[in-house]
């Protein structure tokens, strides 16, 4: 008889739980600023991307994270209190759309399903057997602590190490935000919380259950170790926005009395900037002997990818000496999505006097770099609808003045970015 054993789990589990790695990272950021020669000044290490040279009407689809997300965030700035709290809410929602209802009922249900069909198994594995039922029950602390340490990594990957364009864009962008708004996520409902985990994880659910059937002989404790992991993974986002709440759900009280739940007090460490810490969303147990481990990590995949990692670019005072000095010798990309958070968060900038300054012309350089070739496609678009382009023009600039400065430029004069 063949034996499904735990690293065979884990191994298809993470494999689910972070599917589109690969084109996640071929996909990569969008650098619009490369340090390309060091005796340049930084005004001119601009690269723009070819993006910009696209139609005017095509703008919105093209650079969301300009047009759409940037601007939104700006606008928020400027708000106060309980106004600035709704406005954030309801950003959250745009930047993630939820997704399809019944798509996600049904794959919880199935997963439920699924379930009570691996737990039926599980009983008639373990009958007739006196010390089945007490290894069970053993098996369950230490499987938490690995679905804590699995949802840490899936955590730590979204926040970090994925790229926000490609397959995965949406949840990274998603998980980014959800810093600036901690409790947008306790809005959702219980489907939006569970309904795409509940849709990678249905696989791994369904080949647990089919074992048996297929002459499989699942061990009574693997077995319950994966029933409890797939569980508890598929309601991590449960666990999580519980710990949003100041005052949780009865149940989620209990468990977190216990210390069985992810508690606030304990995540809120995570949402302090840099937001490098406290990955776990289960219970938080492995937070602690991973404090040390991931920037460890960060440095490691840093020196192999010389890629700018995402709580780097969501708060650029994290940046390690190290990647700083890459940086400031011209080395390495700062990726657009830096510039724009710095631009949203002014204090978010780097305390290093030269760091700071090359990102503030770097962001000043791409602003007028990005009008005037604004301009010039507007411009082209003249010579076959003028009236069309002045008007698009117009909008353009009333609707981002980050960007464009307040005055208003008529299409036939330069630029002048305030």
């Amino acid at each position: 008889m063949e034996r499904i054993g735990t690293p065979l789990i884990l191994g298809l589990l993470i494999g689910a739980l972070i599917t589109g790695q690969t084109s996640s990272q071929a996909a990569g950021a969008q650098p619009l600023f490369c340090a390309e020669a060091l005796s340049r000044p930084s005004a001119e290490m601009i690269r723009v991307q070819g993006l910009i040279d696209r139609p005017p009407t095509e703008v919105e689809s093209l650079l969301p994270l300009i047009y759409r997300d940037t601007k939104l965030l700006n606008e928020v700035k400027q708000l106060r209190g309980a106004e600035k709290a709704q406005a954030l809410k309801l950003y959250a929602r745009q930047v993630l759309p939820k997704g399809e209802r019944n798509k996600h009922l049904l794959m919880v249900v199935t997963d439920y399903a699924l379930s009570l069909v691996i737990a039926i198994n599980l009983a008639a594995q373990a009958s007739g057997h006196p010390m089945a039922g007490p290894e069970m029950i053993a098996a369950i602390p230490p499987t938490l602590a690995i679905a804590d340490l699995l949802s840490g990594f899936v955590h730590k990957y979204l926040d970090s190490w994925a790229s926000s364009e490609g397959f995965l864009g949406g949840a990274v962008r998603a998980f980014r935000f959800h810093h600036e708004s901690p409790s947008g996520m306790s809005d959702n409902t219980y489907l939006e919380n569970t309904g795409d985990t509940a849709t990678y994880l249905a696989p791994l659910f369904g080949l647990v259950a089919a074992a048996p059937l297929a002459g499989v002989h699942v061990d009574p404790v693997v077995g319950t170790s994966s029933l409890v992991l797939l569980l508890t993974l598929m309601n991590s986002q449960i666990f999580h926005a519980q710990a949003h709440l100041t005052t949780p759900s009865a149940f989620f009280a209990y468990l977190q009395k216990l210390r069985l739940s992810l508690r606030k007090d304990q995540h809120l460490l995570h949402h302090r900037p840099p937001f490098e810490t406290d990955f776990a969303a289960i219970n938080g147990w492995t937070s602690p002997p991973m404090r040390k481990v991931w920037p460890f990590l960060d440095l490691i995949l840093w020196r192999a990818t010389q890629k700018i990692q995402g709580q780097w670019i969501q708060d650029p005072r994290s940046i390690p000496t190290e990647v700083a000095e890459e940086i400031k010798k011209g080395l390495i990309e700062i990726p657009l999505e830096l510039l724009l958070y710095t631009q949203a968060y002014e204090k978010r900038l780097p305390e290093d006097p030269e760091l700071r300054q090359m990102i503030l012309a770097a962001r000043e350089a791409w602003r007028t770099e990005f009008a005037n070739t604004r301009r010039a496609n507007y411009i082209a678009l003249s010579a076959a609808d003028p009236e069309l382009a002045q008007r698009l023009w117009r909008e353009e600039q009333l609707d981002n003045p980050w960007i464009f400065g307040t005055s208003i430029v008529p299409l036939e004069s330069g630029i002048t970015v305030h």
